[in-house]
């Protein structure tokens, strides 16, 4: 892949890194934000329907969460805990697969890629 193309795929990821908004980036650098959304891509496509739906809409999408439960016909409790199950999942998944260091304020510090990764 040529530099400009490179490039340009890294900026697209970051934007996707930085328009989650469950992750704080905090001093995180491109290439650490552009290897955390690859990660998260193929972890989010892993989950089960509801949580896939429930982080999707309220993360990427950018729904609140009372209009992302209006839109699965579920209550706002109920989108609040697929949220919060989701993330939760998340977590694990990419703690499985990723060494991800966080600051005092549990913002991204650092990601490095480690162990069988489906990123």
């Amino acid at each position: 892949m040529d530099h400009h193309r490179r490039s340009a795929t890294m900026a697209r990821t970051h934007a996707q890194a930085a328009n989650d908004r469950s992750l704080q980036l905090g001093a995180i650098g491109a290439e650490e934000s552009a290897l955390l959304a690859q990660c998260l891509k193929p972890l989010v496509a892993g989950l089960a329907e509801p949580y896939r739906e429930a982080i999707v809409r309220t993360e990427y999408e950018g729904l609140t969460q009372a209009e992302a439960a209006r839109r699965a016909g579920v209550s706002v409790p109920g989108m609040k805990s697929r949220v919060q199950r989701a993330r939760r999942q998340l977590g694990d998944l990419l703690g499985a697969c990723c060494r991800v260091e966080l600051d005092t304020r549990k913002a991204v510090r650092s990601v490095e890629k480690q162990g069988p990764c489906p990123c």
